[in-house]
């Protein structure tokens, strides 16, 4: 009885994390191992989830703010990555003006769109409005870091 609970107890934490990329996005980011791709992938999976979030705004159907906030969450990790990946390109001096230019375009049009949906104040924005509120200001940080210039955030990088 105890390894069996000594296993539970360890397997519930591996259980409990969850991708916030799909199988078939995980397989696209592999197979880009250049960063301006990756760069580009990782903003196209954003917009994805910004139009998911947006989809199940447009219907009033039970359960849905969960749905919201497991998405807003995935976005937020997205965006995260795309700084993990734009600051290790430019801490190998790398240029990824090209995936930048892609990152910050996209950011541009997602910003005013989350911020539209806090203003909207939905009927159950409280159960998702801390993750939308921080999908608002990953997406400031994000898009802040996309308009940086490279040689700074290089400087940036290696000095952290």
């Amino acid at each position: 009885m105890k390894p069996l609970l000594c296993c539970l107890l360890f397997a519930f934490p591996l259980a409990a994390q969850k991708d916030f990329l799909t199988a078939d996005e995980i397989d696209q980011i592999k197979e880009a191992q250049e960063p301006n791709l990756r760069l580009k992938l990782y903003a196209d999976f954003a917009r994805l989830r910004l139009d998911l979030i947006n989809n199940l705004l447009s219907k009033d159907k039970a359960g849905r703010s969960i749905l919201i906030h497991d998405s807003l969450e995935d976005y937020s990790k997205i965006v995260d990555a795309i700084d993990t990946v734009a600051d290790s390109a430019a801490a190998r001096k790398v240029d990824i003006r090209v995936g930048l230019a892609a990152v910050a375009a996209v950011e541009k049009g997602m910003l005013p769109v989350l911020k539209r949906i806090q203003e909207s104040h939905p009927k159950d924005l409280e159960r998702y409005d801390f993750a939308l509120s921080q999908a608002i200001e990953t997406t400031a940080d994000s898009l802040d870091l996309a308009m940086e210039d490279l040689g700074e955030r290089g400087k940036e990088v290696e000095t952290r």
